[in-house]
């Protein structure tokens, strides 16, 4: 069982990906037309350099194509969450 704090974070992180990310990556994939190929699903993530949560928080925060950067619109604890849970769901394949 996840420790209180780290259970925490995936909830925040569930909430902040509900109400910023699940337009675009909705289930882990990817609705942008001929950005398909990038969900958020492992295969993916590994295939691209992003399976790590360092790297999964570089890409909100700095963007990438038609993916917005999210510094500044999102706080620190926010993009971190966020990027633990994207990372938790990739690595279960609970996507």
């Amino acid at each position: 069982m996840p420790a209180p704090a780290a259970a925490a974070d995936l909830k925040l992180g569930r909430e902040v990906f509900e109400a910023n990310c699940a337009v675009c990556h909705m289930g882990g994939l990817n609705n942008i037309p001929g950005e398909e190929k990038h969900t958020l699903k492992r295969d993916a993530l590994e295939k691209y350099g992003l399976f790590s949560q360092q790297a999964i928080e570089s890409q909100v925060r700095s963007g990438k194509d038609a993916m917005p950067p999210f510094q500044g619109s999102l706080s620190d604890e926010e993009i971190t969450a966020v990027a633990a849970f994207v990372y938790s769901q990739a690595a279960g394949d609970l996507w």
